[in-house]
C-alpha cells in the first residue's frame, strides 16, 4: 500500500470512528462533509515527513480541485 492508500484509509477509519459510518475511500474524496473533514486531517498532520507531506500536498489539490 503506497502513502495515497494509506492516508485515505487513515482518515475512512478516522471519520467511522468520529461517527460517520458510510464513509468509504472513494466518498472521502467526493462527499463535501468528507472532504472537509479529511482535509481538515490532512492539512493537520504536515511537517512530520517531507515523503508524507508531498502526497498530503498532491490529495489536498485533488480536493480543492473538486470543489
Amino acid at each position: 500500500m503506497n502513502i495515497r492508500e494509506k492516508l485515505i484509509v487513515k482518515g475512512v477509519d478516522n471519520l467511522k470512528e468520529f461517527g460517520y459510518p458510510n464513509c468509504n475511500e472513494t466518498n472521502i474524496l467526493t462527499t463535501p462533509i468528507f472532504k472537509a473533514l479529511f482535509e481538515s486531517m490532512l492539512l493537520e498532520n504536515l511537517g512530520q515527513d517531507p515523503q508524507i507531506d508531498t502526497e498530503i500536498h498532491k490529495l489536498w489539490a485533488e480536493i480543492k480541485k473538486g470543489l
